[in-house]
């Protein structure tokens, strides 16, 4: 439902396509609608959850840029 909101059919690729990165990166499998309804789910059981896995996935791909310097 969510890419709906988009038009432009090479922003939907690369949204989709970075958002399927990131739900691969955190452990959710299944389809990317399925991963997108899991990671949802998941802060009900532990608020901080979804913030700690934003900014572990962005501490990552800080590690990438620094280490290709």
């Amino acid at each position: 439902m969510f890419l709906y909101g988009i038009r432009a059919d090479e922003t939907r690729r690369q949204y989709t396509s970075k958002l399927k990165a990131f739900f691969d990166f955190i452990g959710l499998k299944g389809t990317l609608e399925k991963q997108a309804a899991q990671f949802l789910r998941e802060p009900v059981k532990d608020s901080d959850w979804a913030l700690n896995t934003v900014i572990r996935f962005v501490n990552f791909q800080k590690g990438r840029v620094t280490k290709k310097r």
